[in-house]
């Protein structure tokens, strides 16, 4: 649990829960990042000059940044750097621009959930994505509604929704998903990094929740459990 951190100072207040500087590139594995403050960019993650971190397994939720031109990437700020994000839930996070995710790199994100977060600036709720760079969605489901989806870079998708996850009650943080969820059974194996077995609540990553006989991964962090 990564909660309730601040970075407020007035010349580098990046990353109020985890800041990657400088060729770091963490493994952040089934964690929760969540009501952190940066004042600057990155309310939650912050990945600055080449630190590219794996994250999978992860609930990145209601962290915030300041509201002024540079204080992006509520959830996740992308700074010449790319992680790779699986199996995540990014919602409920808020900022400048880029509610979600801000992009000033070329991250990708595989199997997992940006819903519910907002730009108070109207660009970017969900993603922001700057001149010049390219965010990949594989299998994500992502809200892209008017403001979802901002910035004059590119969003590269493969195999990706657009519709409500249905989570169980995210006003209390449950972010698992109900039974009649569309994110159910619909990701991409291949994308799950070699070890990883379990999700967030520690219950098998893959598992055959619609019932037609095959085991594929739900999006986001948890595994409904039929």
């Amino acid at each position: 649990m990564i909660t309730n951190n601040s970075a407020t100072d007035s010349f580098l207040g990046n990353g109020g829960g985890i800041y990657c500087y400088w060729f770091s590139n963490p493994t952040i594995t089934s964690c929760v990042v969540a009501d952190n403050v940066g004042l600057d960019g990155g309310g939650g993650v912050y990945c600055n000059y080449s630190s590219s971190p794996i994250i999978t397994n992860c609930i990145i939720a209601n962290n915030s940044t300041g509201q002024g031109y540079d204080q992006n990437g509520g959830g996740v700020y992308c700074d010449q750097s790319s992680p790779t994000i699986t199996n995540c839930m990014i919602t409920n996070n808020a900022a400048y621009r880029g509610g979600g995710i801000f992009c000033d790199s070329d991250p990708t994100s595989n199997n997992t959930i940006l819903w519910d977060n907002t730009a108070s600036f109207s660009s970017g709720n969900q993603i922001y994505v700057d001149m010049g760079k390219t965010i990949t969605l594989n299998c994500c489901n992502f809200a892209d509604g008017a403001g979802d989806i901002a910035g004059l870079g590119t969003v590269q998708e493969n195999s990706c929704i657009r519709t409500d996850p249905q989570f169980v009650d995210a006003a209390v943080g449950n972010y698992r998903l109900q039974s009649t969820s569309p994110c159910i059974d619909i990701g991409n194996n291949s994308y799950v990094p070699a070890g990883v077995t379990i999700d967030l609540d520690g219950n098998p990553r893959m598992v055959d929740g619609n019932n037609d006989g095959t085991p594929t991964v739900d999006l986001g962090a948890y595994e409904y459990q039929p």
